[in-house]
C-alpha cells in the first residue's frame, strides 16, 4: 500500500505561546511525503531527504497514529522531501506532519475532504490535522501543539485557533504575494521560553482582536 501527498508551509500572524491562541497563514511552498505500508510489521522507518541524519520521530509517529486510527496498525516506511526550510519559522514540522498523515490516508485508500457530512469523505482535513498535532506533541517538537500552524498548512488562508482545545476559531482565504527571508540560524519551537512569552499575554490578546477584524498586517507587526 503506497500513498503520496503534499502540504504547505506557513507563516506566523500571532504566536500562540503567550495565551494558547494563535494565527498563521499558508504559503505556497510544499513538503511532500511518500508512505509505503506493510501489514507484516508494526514498525515505521522514516527518512528526511534534505537532512538524512535528522530526527524522524514526528513523521514516524504520524504514520503509526494514522494506521492505528484508520487502518489495522500497519507499519512501513515514510520519506519526506521539502521546499520548506527546517527550523526557519515556516512551519516545516506542521507541513511534514500534515503531508505524512495525508499520504498515510492515501495509502489506506481513504478519501480526505472538508465536509464531515459528505458520505464520500472518510477523513476530514481537520481530523487529519488534529492527528498530526497529536503526533507533534508526542514527539516533543512543539509546546502548544501548533494547531494554528497546522491548520494554515492544511487549509490555506489565514487561520485563528485555540491551541489548547485544538479548535478552529476563524479562517479567511487570502490572496497575498509573500517575500520570505530565512536567517542562517535555526530556531526550534520546542526550545522557546514560554514564561517570557506569557509575560506579554495582554499584547497577544490585542493581536487576536486585530486578526478577528481582518487587520492581519497590523497584527503581524505587533506580534513581531
Amino acid at each position: 500500500m503506497e500513498g503520496r501527498a503534499a502540504a504547505l508551509g506557513a507563516g506566523t500572524v500571532l504566536n500562540a505561546l503567550a495565551t494558547g491562541t494563535g494565527a498563521a497563514f499558508g504559503i505556497d511552498v510544499e513538503t511532500r511525503a511518500r508512505v509505503i505500508l506493510d501489514a507484516d510489521t508494526p514498525d515505521v522507518d522514516g527518512t528526511i531527504d534534505e537532512v538524512p541524519d535528522a530526527d524522524t520521530e514526528l513523521i514516524e509517529r504520524c504514520v503509526a497514529l494514522a494506521t492505528q486510527r484508520w487502518g489495522d496498525g500497519e507499519g512501513g516506511t515514510v520519506r519526506t522531501d521539502s521546499d520548506v526550510p527546517l527550523a526557519a519559522g515556516l512551519k516545516s514540522s506542521s507541513a511534514a506532519a500534515n503531508a505524512t498523515v495525508l499520504a498515510t490516508c492515501n495509502a489506506l485508500g481513504l478519501t480526505v475532504g472538508d465536509d464531515s457530512e459528505d458520505s464520500a469523505v472518510d477523513v476530514t482535513r481537520l481530523d487529519a490535522c488534529r492527528l498530526g498535532v497529536r503526533a507533534a506533541r508526542e514527539a516533543g517538537v512543539t509546546v502548544t501543539g501548533a494547531f494554528d500552524d497546522a491548520t494554515a498548512s492544511m487549509l490555506g488562508g489565514v487561520t485563528l485557533t485555540d491551541n489548547s482545545a485544538d479548535e478552529l476559531r476563524a479562517r479567511e482565504q487570502i490572496d497575498w504575494d509573500v517575500l520570505v527571508w530565512t536567517p542562517p540560524e535555526r530556531a526550534y519551537s520546542a526550545d522557546a521560553d514560554v514564561a517570557r512569552c506569557e509575560a506579554v499575554s495582554p499584547m497577544a490578546d490585542l493581536i487576536a482582536d486585530l486578526v478577528m477584524e481582518g487587520r492581519y498586517a497590523e497584527a503581524m507587526t505587533v506580534n513581531g
